[in-house]
């Protein structure tokens, strides 16, 4: 079974996102860092939602290496 698609810029990237919609505190941080120790490594974000700071501490507590990721944010057209 496929779990990557390669783009066409030669990166790959995982098929299969954890959104970050709605996590806040600890249960989202917690949420966040389970999926990660579970095999997770595309997060899906977007500044709107304005949890950044946390999902950077899950990534930092995770011991997930970031070069390991792969990360999809949304941002608004004037930023």
């Amino acid at each position: 079974m496929t779990t990557t698609v390669k783009l066409n810029n030669g990166q790959t990237i995982p098929l299969l996102g954890f959104g970050t919609a709605r996590l806040f505190g600890e249960k989202g941080k917690c949420a966040i860092i389970a999926a990660l120790k579970n095999g997770v490594r595309h997060l899906d974000c977007a500044k709107v939602y304005g949890n950044e700071v946390l999902v950077g501490k899950a990534i930092k507590e995770s011991n997930v290496k970031r070069e390991a990721l792969f990360i999809t944010s949304k941002i608004w057209n004037d930023d």
